[in-house]
């Protein structure tokens, strides 16, 4: 009942949002007076040169939204306005010739659509281009590095004389100059076109000036009100990165600017450099100024939140920005998760302000904690990386598969910036601790049904990881991007040879590529994250990887029409005892089987992950008509899936599932706030069906461990058996439970979808 509590809560504010979206539909017409006519169609005929993309750009006239103009429902409704439309053939005409394209002409065409609707065209004529015949780029004979300053120009000859690329290139090179030594250059042109042959002569001169380096570095740190100087001049020098007799670069200025800041010392910081043009001339050196205003040097950081699977958690950290005076940053950082389920056991505090329906379904939902000492030293070897030195104790766990308790473990790290989009982190770890897996997970995956070797994966064994982790992000906004890609890749390694137990070794690889571009009013946003698992320990002829190493998929930000983990292979586990569910068949005295009857229902589900993921993404997102700053739809379609590789079948056994939606997300401080509402049309899968007894039947019975079961019927030759051995019933050795269990379909097409909560973007 809570679950359709939540499900209807979260269907109202969609329809809410949709149903507001359509009462103020005619308040759309803020462009657009009594009588004007509303843009349906914006087509250019004739472009070659550029795309329609482009010419839309450079121009006023805008058609209305696709989701005006198609779903008439909500979106934006554009107007005609006739003294734009003559403009925009000016701005086009003005775009060609600046391309070289001096003949172009360009027309307008408009077509009824409608009752005061219309179809705008743009008619272009390009003409032939003026080309380059001759280019002269002359001045840098001096400079050693003249071959790669040159490189990858657009300008060259035979290609249309376009001023705007020529500039791109004349300021691409001045910017190389800058960072080869040349603080100052300077360039003069001669641009000469002959329009009735249609070619034209263009002749640069670049006047690099004198090759320069650097001089003296300068500080001037002022200090907190009150306090001295805490950050000698000599580690600020450090970070700096460049000093007395480095050639002059413009961009290594930059990165000394943003190696100042990241270490939070400082409120402002600037590296500038000091031009004294006799200096120049007489020594070619150039001193830097550094100015610094230094910020408290110690922080306390807390945090209090609430989260579908987290039930109330909680955060403090404390930060010494510089620990033993060096500018290293020291973090301490504490933790928790579930507080009110794993730490107030309380029916209130559990019904009332947990997700009890999503909790209790999960055996390894218990508190959550996290104890982290950090220190990074800002700058190893001038400014080539940012190393990091960790310990920590945790408990942490994946929502019905495994909870991971680490006693001690540590890290060790280095951060490279590749420039101001990319990075590239390595990383070894290694870690003290036990994973505790479902028991029925372990009888499926790892042929491990009896309580003595169950009790074997509750070791305590060492475990190390080699990572290597590399990024590049170039979106417009972090939180909302409308524009741009990001690229993530992780390769975790554990081996024998690293300090691992020979249980827990194996090699990994994920990755996430995410692409955003506007369109039509809204935002496509397309995703694609894959992974792979090798390797692992042999138990029983079945190499798998360790438990929190496993791939997993479904929930808010993976295929958003599954609950969280449950897309890919399941077990279904029985618990009731009662002849309705579970009955006990004996072959002999001392051999049994277990079967469950046409009515049977899991008591819950267990997701298995796999070695393989492979899932796609596509959004379209669009602003609401009212509060669209605050308001925005998302509609969506997830797709793929999550397996073990068998070579026995094609693409190894991959069958993916898709799950169209809508969702609706608030803008907030704490970052969007989401409600998806996924729709799966694919029916229940087909999985093993494992029965746990009970406490009583296991003290009557000696029922202890985990059992395959069986639809009735089946008969005893084709079913698992269980044998009495020691005074317990065990499962035979080396059994195979096979997939002979199906959850019924859902009653109403609605029971098809899930609802997903989340904080934070999607992708």
């Amino acid at each position: 009942m809570r679950r359709f509590f939540f499900a209807l809560l979260a269907w109202a504010g969609v329809v809410l949002g949709l149903l507001a979206g359509a009462s103020s539909a005619s308040a759309q017409d803020i462009g657009c007076d009594p009588g004007d006519r509303e843009v349906r169609s914006l087509d250019f005929i004739g472009n070659h040169a550029f795309t329609d993309d482009e010419l839309a750009l450079r121009i006023a006239t805008t058609p209305s939204t696709w989701s005006r103009r198609h779903l008439k429902v909500f979106g934006t409704r554009r107007c005609l306005d006739m003294d734009e439309l003559v403009r925009d053939k000016y701005r086009l005409q003005l775009l060609y010739r600046q391309a070289g394209y001096y003949n172009a002409k360009v027309d307008t065409l408009l077509t009824p659509a409608g009752p005061d609707q219309v179809n705008v065209k743009f008619l272009i004529d390009e003409g032939k281009p003026v080309l380059i015949s001759r280019l002269t780029m002359a001045g840098l004979d001096s400079v050693k590095n003249r071959e790669q300053i040159l490189s990858g120009l657009w300008v060259a000859v035979g290609k249309p004389y376009d001023f705007n690329r020529i500039q791109a290139d004349v300021a691409t090179v001045l910017a190389r100059l800058r960072n080869v030594g040349y603080p100052q250059p300077d360039f003069l042109r001669n641009y000469d076109v002959d329009r009735d042959s249609l070619t034209a002569h263009v002749a640069i001169t670049f006047l690099p000036g004198p090759l320069v380096r650097i001089g003296a570095v300068n500080v001037y740190d002022t200090p907190n009100k009150g306090k001295k100087q805490e950050i000698s001049d000599r580690i600020i020098r450090k970070l700096v990165g460049i000093g007395p007799g480095d050639t002059f670069k413009e961009q290594a200025l930059i990165d000394a600017q943003r190696n100042l800041y990241q270490t939070s010392a400082f409120r402002y910081v600037e590296v500038v450099p000091v031009v004294d043009t006799a200096r120049l001339v007489a020594d070619s050196t150039m001193d830097l100024k550094v100015t610094l205003i230094e910020g408290y040097m110690r922080d306390l950081n807390t945090e209090l939140g609430w989260a579908t699977l987290d039930c109330f958690r909680a955060r403090a950290q404390i930060v010494d920005k510089n620990f033993l005076g060096g500018a290293q940053r020291l973090e301490l950082t504490g933790q928790a998760s579930k507080l009110l389920w794993g730490v107030m056991q309380t029916d209130f505090t559990r019904q009332n302000l947990c997700r009890y329906d999503y909790l209790n379904e999960d055996p390894f939902s218990k508190s959550n904690y996290s104890l982290n000492a950090t220190l990074r030293q800002p700058a190893l070897f001038g400014t080539w990386a940012t190393p990091s030195f960790s310990l920590y104790t945790e408990r942490r766990s994946e929502y019905k598969a495994y909870l991971r308790t680490t006693y001690i473990g540590g890290e060790a790290s280095l951060l490279r910036a590749l420039s101001s989009t990319a990075s590239l982190r390595v990383g070894y770890n290694i870690e003290y601790g036990k994973t505790e897996a479902d028991p029925t997970l372990l009888c499926a995956g790892f042929s491990r049904c009896d309580s003595a070797s169950i009790r074997q994966t509750l070791s305590l064994l060492p475990l190390a990881v080699f990572s290597v982790a590399a990024a590049r992000v170039r979106t417009d906004n972090p939180v909302n991007p409308t524009d741009g890609y990001a690229i993530r890749a992780e390769s975790r390694n554990s081996a024998t040879f690293l300090g691992s137990s020979s249980q827990l070794t194996f090699v990994k690889g994920v990755g996430d590529a995410a692409w955003y571009h506007p369109v039509s009013g809204g935002v496509l946003a397309l995703r694609l994250h894959v992974g792979s698992v090798w390797g692992g320990a042999d138990v029983n002829g079945v190499t798998q990887p360790p438990q929190q190493e496993r791939l997993y998929a479904g929930g808010a930000a993976s295929v958003r029409g599954y609950p969280q983990n449950e897309l890919g292979s399941l077990l279904y586990v029985f618990e009731d005892t009662s002849q309705k569910q579970i009955q006990i068949k004996h072959v002999t005295p001392d051999t049994v089987y277990f079967v469950f009857s046409d009515s049977a229902k899991q008591n819950r589900v267990v997701p298995v992950g796999g070695n393989r993921l492979l899932v796609g993404s596509v959004d379209y997102r669009v602003r609401s008509p009212i509060l669209p700053r605050l308001l925005q739809f998302t509609f969506f379609t997830d797709a793929g899936t999550v397996w073990n590789w068998d070579t026995r079948f094609p693409l190894g056994g991959f069958h993916p599932s898709y799950t169209p939606g809508i969702g609706l997300r608030a803008f907030t401080p704490l970052g969007p706030i989401q409600i998806n509402a996924g729709y799966n049309p694919s029916d229940p899968v087909l999985g093993q069906a494992l029965f746990t007894p009970n406490r009583d039947l296991a003290q009557k019975g000696g029922f202890v461990n985990v059992y395959c079961a069986v639809p009735d019927g089946t008969s005893a030759a084709d079913a698992s058996k269980s044998f009495f051995k020691n005074g317990q019933w065990q499962q035979v050795p080396n059994t195979v439970c096979n997939p002979t269990y199906r959850p019924s379909l859902p009653a109403h097409w609605y029971n098809r979808f899930t609802i997903t909560f989340s904080i934070g973007p999607e992708f």
